[in-house]
């Protein structure tokens, strides 16, 4: 069977888009054009069969050493983590990005407005995210801004089924600040030789999003009171920065979750708690 024994499951708007870049270049690694298949998050997609996603997703991968997939919202959904050890089985290798849980529900946030799907303020959308995500899971998976930043709870979910041994847990922050490093770290944890990632192209760089002109302004107007005014808007484009008082706010929403996550860790996540 060509089935993946290595798995990107999350979390969202962490440089999973980099990382399946990078390793869709490393010849022993097999990654599908897909960057995201949600196989196993999606009720209708694992309704198919595991017959169906081998044939989709992985046909003619049996030459490859690694076989893998990257799909961020795996680490959210509650049903996933039984559905991969039933499939792949308790010996997968699992990698986990995860960024500031602020910093990425903001990011989630305003690539939703981008595309036209969000119309509420941030404040607004996080006040009326529980009654939102309850409609259904193309909702639930829209709508997750702040509850998919409880990443202890939802790595623990794991650790039912999976060993802390066969998880590979990463940080965005370090990833930006060190991204061969940290290629070279995963490639070392999938047991591929992480000399044999070609260098005869740029190393990749984090895909941080971005607004429209047209969308900045508009965010900025819907947000104002939540929003600082960033003067280099026009050249970065980058989405607005949540003022102090209402990071700190939210951010108190996620101290508990933060220290259990030191502790399964062994990181250092003060700089997570200012």
């Amino acid at each position: 069977m060509s089935l993946p024994n290595f798995l990107c499951i999350g979390a969202q708007k962490a440089g999973t888009t980099l990382l399946f870049d990078l390793l869709k270049r490393h010849p022993d690694i097999y990654l599908p054009e897909t960057k995201e298949p949600h196989f196993f998050d999606r009720d209708d997609e694992y309704l198919k069969g595991t017959d169906w996603y081998e044939d989709h997703y992985f046909r003619g991968a049996n030459s490859f050493s690694r076989i893998g997939e990257i799909t961020p919202s795996y680490l959210f959904f509650e049903a996933t983590p039984e559905r991969l050890y039933k499939v792949l089985g308790p010996d997968l290798k699992l990698i986990i990005l995860l960024r500031h849980p602020v910093d990425r529900a903001l990011s989630h946030y305003f690539m939703q407005y981008e595309r036209g799907i969000e119309r509420l303020s941030f404040m607004e959308a996080m006040s009326m995210e529980a009654v939102r995500t309850k409609h259904g899971q193309t909702e639930k998976a829209r709508f997750s801004y702040i509850s998919r930043g409880f990443f202890a709870d939802q790595i623990k979910r794991y650790l039912k089924f999976f060993s802390i041994g066969n998880m590979k847990i990463l940080f965005f922050e370090d990833f930006v600040g060190d991204i061969p490093g940290t290629i070279r770290n995963i490639l070392q944890f999938l047991d591929v030789n992480p000399d044999r990632l070609p260098d005869d192209g740029p190393p990749g760089k984090i895909n941080v999003g971005g607004l429209s002109i047209g969308r900045y302004l508009k965010a900025m107007a819907l947000n104002r009171p939540y929003v600082a005014v960033d003067i280099s808007w026009r050249k970065a484009r980058r989405y607005p920065v949540l003022k102090a008082r209402y990071r700190r706010l939210i951010m108190e929403s996620y101290r508990e979750d933060i220290e259990s996550l030191q502790s399964l860790t062994g990181k250092d996540l003060s700089c997570w708690l200012i």
